[in-house]
């Protein structure tokens, strides 16, 4: 921990330190377009991209003081994000303020974009259908917050705090937009008609699984659909199903500009130090709190999402045996010991993946997607943490090539397009062809360059016993492990 007179101390406390990892960002990006353009890679000092890696999964304070201690170079890319606010709880606040300014700013510009299609430009004073389709707006973009939390990984308690920020947040927006010099006592009763029309709007969006379709962009079982069916019938207006239909392909855009994951992982890393109390007492002393008896919404999806969390260990179990019974097979021996290459786990990983998502889409398809997408994202922070084997390629002494998490996201994309072409077996029940052979293939032929029948054999066999035991874990997951046990624990001993 830096003392609070320390010079790098006081820069870091006036600092937007996401402002400064989003640049850094970007260096980074820049730099391996630069070398993938060359045909070369990127390569970092280790000592740097220690710190970095730290810094970039936590900016706080520690974390940047560390890395501008490492890269003194640095200080220019603080310097230039430089604000006024010396304290820690700035730091701890500011993804949450980011997150509501994107609610806010993205229901502004759409606004105006409503306001065109429904012929309300230019005008002076807001109708009452343009304040209703405001509030409409703000509910739907507040629950895609909620959402998208959700996916990211927030506990419910968590998702329970971002509530209590939010929502008194948004209300205060609603009311004091158009009526922020209305009486009082007047605000007070609108403040808590907008609570309720909030609930009540979260819980119906909370209905519906799927955002939108590009085939039917008005599905009203999509939450695109249902929010452009609800804007028109605000406007009363003519022309209904082509007005719809520009809400929801302006509405669809909009959503893709937020980006909302981003925003909502750096709320993650900040909300446990959120003070609850703190904000409850400051929402009650300006008046904006709900009538007594309302509920909190609760956050989608959570269940799923820890059912995730419990099955990366499974997965992240399986790749370590796959990797290490593919290291012996080209010996055909027992005896190899060592640490399986970084190649070869990751090959592993993404094909243990694939093996996952066909479990998962034939035994609760209507999961899938945001059973999948937790689960990379799980791993993708496992791999930062070096708990999936020794991931980095180390090419030369002091240097490191910076594979990280994030590639997990895109490879494992390449791996659903290129293993989904096979078939797990064949009614012949021959081989060729199948899944796990063309991946004991792959392993053989262009990994070990040794298309030998034999050693191709014995790592499809390990391959179909991964997806045993793989098929086992889930399964004993659903049904709910023994008192005391881990399910991944139970289909090992029922697979040995």
């Amino acid at each position: 921990m830096y003392e609070p007179s320390d010079e790098l101390g006081a820069l870091i406390a006036k600092c937007d330190l996401l402002k400064v990892r989003e640049l850094l960002l970007e260096a980074h990006r820049q730099a391996n377009e630069e070398a993938a353009s060359q045909d070369q890679v990127a390569y970092f000092k280790s000592e740097y991209a220690n710190a970095w890696y730290a810094f970039r999964d936590n900016p706080g304070t520690d974390t940047a003081h560390a890395l501008l201690t490492a890269v003194p170079e640095l200080r220019r890319f603080f310097e230039r994000y430089s604000v006024d606010r010396t304290f820690e709880g700035g730091q701890i606040e500011l993804p949450l303020r980011r997150l509501v300014s994107a609610i806010v700013l993205t229901t502004s510009q759409l606004k105006q974009e409503l306001d065109e299609i429904f012929g309300y430009s230019g005008q002076v004073r807001p109708s009452e259908q343009q304040t209703y389709m405001f509030y409409e707006s703000l509910y739907f973009f507040t629950h895609l917050v909620i959402r998208t939390s959700a996916s990211r990984g927030f506990t419910q308690a968590q998702a329970k705090k971002l509530l209590i920020f939010l929502k008194p947040t948004i209300v205060l927006t609603a009311v004091d937009t158009f009526s922020k010099h209305w009486p009082e006592d007047l605000k007070a009763k609108m403040y808590g008609d907008v609570f309720e029309k909030l609930d009540e709007a979260l819980l119906e969006y909370a209905e519906h699984d799927v955002l939108f379709s590009k085939e039917e962009p008005l599905n009203e079982q999509t939450l695109i659909g249902v929010f452009a069916s609800n804007v028109a019938e605000l406007s009363s207006a003519s022309f209904y199903r082509a007005k719809a239909m520009a809400v929801a392909l302006r509405t669809i855009k909009a959503v893709h500009e937020m980006d909302l994951e981003r925003l909502t992982d750096d709320v993650l890393r900040v909300i446990d130090s959120v003070d609850l109390e703190q904000l409850q007492r400051f929402w009650n002393l300006k008046g904006v709190k709900p009538r007594s008896g309302s509920t909190e919404t609760a956050s989608p999806n959570v269940d799923i999402f820890e059912r995730a969390a419990l099955f990366a260990g499974a997965v992240t179990e399986a790749t370590q045996l796959l990797a290490n019974a593919v290291e012996r097979s080209p010996h055909h021996s027992d005896d190899w010991t060592g640490e399986p290459r970084a190649e070869i786990l990751w090959i592993c990983l993404t094909f243990v993946l694939h093996l996952t998502d066909r479990i998962v889409f034939s035994v609760a398809s209507g999961d899938r997607d945001l059973f999948m997408n937790r689960l990379v994202e799980i791993l993708a922070e496992k791999i930062d943490r070096g708990e999936v084997g020794e991931m980095r390629q180390l090419p030369g002494e002091g240097f490191v090539r910076i594979r990280r998490g994030d590639d997990l996201k895109t490879e494992y994309n390449a791996a659903q397009r290129h293993w989904s072409r096979f078939k797990l077996w064949r009614e012949d029940k021959g081989v060729g062809g199948t899944l796990t052979w063309e991946f004991a293939k792959t392993i053989g032929c262009e990994m070990y360059d040794q298309c030998d029948p034999a050693l191709i054999t014995l790592v499809s066999i390990c391959a179909t016993e991964t997806f045993g035991f793989l098929t086992k874990v889930f399964t004993e997951m659903r049904r709910g492990p023994d008192d005391g046990t881990h399910p991944a624990a139970n289909a090992l001993d029922q697979s040995q």
